[in-house]
């Protein structure tokens, strides 16, 4: 015999097996927007205006003390040291004269 499939030969001819149809399930897109809405609001998500077929969602913002603390160690704080270090440093005076040779003389100071 020869591949064939579910069909096969009896005693009174060729057997088939007819392909059976079944219906297409129903689609329900309001069920479907609803569950997706489900999911995001499980996310976070808060739900700012809904029709049948749209929605429109919104995830508020969160302020997270554990970012704030690292661009604080990271930026502020270095900064403040420098204005601290900057305020605190003195200007240099620098003192030159020359003889009659032409000898160069310095003298440095720091302002008060």
């Amino acid at each position: 015999m020869i591949g064939m499939g579910s069909a096969g030969w009896q005693a009174g001819g060729l057997r088939t097996r007819l392909p059976t149809i079944e219906p297409a399930p129903t689609i329900d897109p309001e069920a479907i927007l609803q569950a997706e809405i489900n999911r995001y609001v499980k996310k976070g998500y808060r739900v700012t205006s809904q029709t049948a077929r749209s929605a429109q969602l919104v995830k508020p913002k969160k302020f997270s003390i554990i970012w704030a603390m690292v661009w604080l160690l990271l930026v502020v704080l270095p900064f403040v040291i420098y204005l601290i270090y900057y305020t605190a440093k003195r200007d240099q005076q620098l003192y030159l004269t020359v003889d009659e040779q032409g000898k160069i003389t310095m003298a440095f100071a720091i302002a008060s």
